[in-house]
Formats: structure tokens, C-alpha cells, sequence
């Protein structure tokens, strides 16, 4: 999603396994409630080494400057990290979406969910 939008993403030197720490979180309703220094749970050998101008970067950890961002035209979010584990402390505490269940931030279309990573 991030290379469609624009941004050059890129092989990491070492392989991001683990715990790691929001650093800067801008305003956002995605992260309500969550605070810079929550603990998110990190699995990725890739990173965006900088973001496109479609987008505005919205959470950044210690190593990895684009953790989340959405995109400028409309409502889609994307997160490096891993929301829906044990070890990501705070979650994301987004509404659910009445079609999928998955939560989703309020005003989206979760309709893509179905089929689309088969």
C-alpha cells in the first residue's frame, strides 16, 4: 500500500522482531487514548524509508520513522506494527465495522477485508 501511495520502501539491515515503543504519535482519532511510549509488538524485515506526499505520517517509533500513517485522499489507515497482540499494550481501541468486525477506524469501508489476501 505504502509503494502504490508513493513511498520507497526498503529491505532493513536487520529484521525488527519484537518489542518497541511509540515515540511520536500526532493527533489522531486512530490512536485515542494511546500515548507516546505505548508498547506495540514489531515483525517486519521492510520499512518506508520516507513518506509520499499522499501521506501523513501519524506514529513513529525509535527505529522506524513511518510506524503508521494514513492516506491524504480519504480514509485509509496503514500500521507497521502488530494492533491485535499481547504484546501491543493498548491495542488500537477503534470502533468495529457492522461488516467485518475488525476494528476500524469510524467513517471506513472494511468491505476490502474479504478475499483480498488469499
Amino acid at each position: 500500500m505504502a509503494k502504490r501511495a508513493g513511498a520507497p520502501v526498503e529491505r532493513t539491515q536487520v529484521r525488527e522482531y519484537g518489542r518497541a515503543h511509540l515515540s511520536t504519535i500526532s493527533e489522531n482519532h486512530l490512536f485515542d487514548g494511546i500515548e507516546a511510549g505505548t508498547q506495540v509488538w514489531m515483525s517486519h524485515g521492510d520499512t518506508i524509508t520516507a513518506p509520499s506526499e499522499a501521506m501523513e505520517v501519524i506514529a513513529s517509533t525509535k527505529d522506524v520513522p513511518v510506524a503508521a500513517y494514513r492516506l491524504l485522499d480519504g480514509p485509509t489507515y496503514a500500521v507497521q506494527f502488530h494492533p491485535e497482540v499481547y504484546h501491543t499494550t493498548d491495542g488500537l481501541p477503534a470502533p468495529q465495522s457492522p461488516r467485518s468486525g475488525s476494528a476500524m477506524p469510524p467513517g471506513t469501508d472494511a468491505a476490502w477485508l474479504r478475499g483480498a489476501y488469499r
